[in-house]
């Protein structure tokens, strides 16, 4: 068995040889999409000499193996601490801070200050995270299959919101994803765009786990204690269809995408056919991956990370290998080891 290796550090110091010593068990998760990455530590605190560090402390959170590489969890706020008798416990709940490139925690900025703004018809998706990025302090990274699309013509203005709500609508318009992280804001549309490179991230700047990457992580049969890999055809979808509204003749026409009947219909209506089928592509996308899903527990693999992918090899069932996408995965150390857990999607 490998041996785990953790490091702690509270406020930029290096506590892993003190209050590392009295650690019983952490458990940190790494989350798709906007939603914040987590981290809870437990430490035994039988001589009742523990100093907690809370509320104010930030905590950085490594982990990996002895003779391997750790992974940067990033930066993490004590939001909750809980004390338990016999035997003595202390339990820190921790959420993640997404941070801007200059270190500051601008996440809450986003989503504070609104803006009242027209943008131009030519202006493109990526053009715009470009622009609100720079203006909020963060890098911008666009997924490939959003770079150079025009900007819906529903998001061409910006009417007392702030840039936070405004990214998510065009999300939600074009069915994408927005997320911070490491300094960057991320749009990408999860079924179409791999994980995007991060360079001059460093570890100091990061406010989630760093180690995305393209290539698929391998998994062996052999390594999962258990799973659970679902399939499922029962009334799928082969075709997704939306309307959208012309001003060239003031009527209501329709796009249809995939195979064919049955047909999943969008509720919004758009403002042009492009947004219209890009929306429709991309739900189709997620109906294609909805219809594989696996839940698994194995050994750890620190490079497993939330919107990368994991290939499941030494297998010869057909409904069990292939390459998977990560919706979420998370990494506990204990006494039994270090080991993770993950859902997925084909």
């Amino acid at each position: 068995m490998r041996t785990p290796k953790f490091k702690i550090e509270l406020d930029g110091k290096d506590v892993t040889s003190t209050l590392g010593k009295r650690l019983q068990s952490a458990k940190v998760t790494d989350g798709a999409g906007w939603s914040a990455d987590s981290l809870t530590l437990k430490f035994e605190n039988a001589d009742g000499r523990m100093e907690i560090p809370f509320p104010e402390c930030k905590i950085r959170f490594q982990l990996g193996f002895a003779d391997g590489e750790m992974r940067d969890f990033g930066l993490f706020h004590a939001h909750k601490a809980k004390t338990t008798l016999a035997p003595a416990s202390v339990e820190l709940t921790c959420k993640a801070i997404s941070r801007a490139a200059g270190g500051e925690d601008k996440q809450k900025e986003l989503f504070k200050t609104t803006r009242s703004r027209e943008w131009q018809e030519t202006d493109t998706i990526d053009s715009v995270l470009e622009k609100i990025s720079t203006e909020n302090g963060y890098a911008a990274k666009c997924g490939n299959s959003l770079a150079g699309i025009a900007l819906p013509k529903e998001c061409i203005v910006q009417n007392a919101e702030t840039d936070g709500m405004f990214l998510k609508r065009i999300a939600g318009i074009v069915r994408a994803k927005l997320k911070a992280f490491n300094g960057f804001l991320m749009l990408f549309n999860p079924e179409k765009d791999f994980p995007q490179a991060r360079e001059a991230a460093s570890a100091a700047d990061a406010g989630t786990s760093d180690a995305q990457g393209a290539t698929p992580v391998e998994i062996k049969i052999s390594e999962i204690s258990s799973g659970e890999f679902t399939v499922s055809r029962e009334n799928k979808f082969q075709g997704v269809r939306a309307k959208w509204h012309s001003l060239e003749d003031a009527a209501l026409h329709e796009v249809r995408v995939g195979k064919g009947e049955p047909y999943d219909t969008l509720k919004d209506e758009y403002d042009s056919e492009a947004s219209a089928r890009l929306a429709a592509e991309n739900r189709l996308a997620e109906l294609n991956r909805d219809a594989r899903t696996c839940t698994l527990n194995a050994s750890a693999d620190i490079r497993v990370c939330a919107e990368g992918f994991v290939r499941i090899t030494g297998t010869q069932n057909t409904l069990e290998n292939g390459d998977w996408r990560v919706k979420t995965v998370t990494f506990t150390l204990d006494g039994g080891g270090l080991k993770m857990s993950l859902e997925a999607g084909y």
